[in-house]
């Protein structure tokens, strides 16, 4: 059975930087917080039961179109780790080397790379 693990780290930092990446219609929603998350994804089927993982920045926005403004998360990078997992129906990837998370449960602690 496919099972996931995730980790995320959560900072604030400064309004005009984050507001620079956005697109057109778009707007900061709430305070400038960015998550950097990690994310480690095992057995797989489609890739033969094996895993892969995936690295994102992300942060809350707000789009107001003609009718609704709809909140969420803008995700202005993200790197994949297993390129065949990912290759249809893509433009632009970002692949990186990104091992598992590792977890010390003992000590309250897990850590994410990547190269």
């Amino acid at each position: 059975m496919m099972n996931a693990e995730w980790l995320a780290v959560r900072y604030l930092t400064d309004l005009a930087k984050l507001e620079r990446l956005l697109p057109p219609g778009f707007s900061l929603r709430g305070e400038p917080v960015v998550s950097v998350s990690c994310a480690w994804f095992k057995n797989l089927y489609w890739l033969a039961g094996g895993g892969c993982g995936v690295v994102a920045v992300d942060f809350p926005v707000s789009n107001r179109g003609k009718t609704e403004t709809l909140d969420g998360l803008f995700c202005p990078v993200l790197w994949e780790g297993a390129p065949d997992a990912i290759t249809t129906d893509r433009e632009n990837l970002l692949f990186a080397n990104i091992p598992e998370i590792e977890w010390n449960r003992w000590a309250g602690t897990a850590s994410c790379e990547t190269a």
